[in-house]
């Protein structure tokens, strides 16, 4: 009996078993976790939401100490806490939204991915959503402005230390590359556009670098 055909052939034997109409199985395998490429988009993915993160359990605090604070036996008190519970649990579930979608993606490019997992929502509800990401972003601003404040505070010492120059770099870049998270979720929350999505992606860095610099530009010049 001679040698099986297919078996010189790898797994070609094994699309006679597949039925017409099915295409055929390809093994995609994952890549090695420690090349230097795989590292560097680990360290994007992870700077790109861990501020996010920040910003929501800041904005989830201040919510429920503010209703604390508020609260009291005053009818007008009431309403006040009441309107600060609702963004608080608003929060909450942005949140866990973010944790349960990002542990869905992977690599460099789970920031896009993240944002056009939103679903698609009622067209009188997506101004509100878009408004909602849109004041995230505005809350990365203002830490980016704060951030400025405070190295400006300290004067040209910072300065002379790579350790502090590298610091403040790494922390403009970061809280700019945040911001891409919560501007896609804007925009996918008023029209799930995969084109417009990654287009904005291709460009993060060109932006970032932007950013980074007029920020450091003011904190040495302020």
């Amino acid at each position: 009996m001679g040698p099986d055909p297919s078996a010189a052939r790898g797994t070609v034997g094994l699309n006679a078993f597949i039925p017409l109409g099915m295409a055929h199985a390809r093994i995609i395998y994952p890549p090695d976790p420690r090349t230097p490429k795989v590292i560097l988009a680990t360290i994007e993915s992870t700077t790109s939401v861990f501020f996010a993160f920040v910003i929501g359990f800041v904005v989830l605090c201040g919510c429920l100490l503010g209703a604390v604070l508020s609260f009291d036996e005053a009818p007008t008190r009431w309403v006040t806490s009441a309107s600060m519970i609702l963004p608080a649990i608003a929060e909450f579930l942005s949140l866990w939204w973010l944790k349960v979608g990002l542990e869905g993606t992977t690599g460099r490019g789970r920031i896009p991915e993240l944002a056009l997992l939103q679903r698609t929502w009622p067209v009188l509800i997506r101004p509100i959503l878009a408004a909602w990401w849109l004041a995230h972003l505005g809350l990365a601003f203002g830490g980016m402005v704060l951030l400025e404040q405070g190295v400006s505070a300290w004067g040209a010492q910072w300065t002379q230390s790579p350790a502090m120059i590298a610091l403040v770099v790494f922390g403009y870049f970061t809280i700019s590359h945040t911001t891409h998270l919560y501007g896609m979720l804007a925009l996918t929350a008023i029209s799930r556009n995969e084109r417009a999505v990654y287009g904005w992606w291709r460009k993060r860095f060109m932006g970032d670098v932007f950013v980074t610099a007029i920020a450091l530009s003011l904190s040495v010049f302020h």
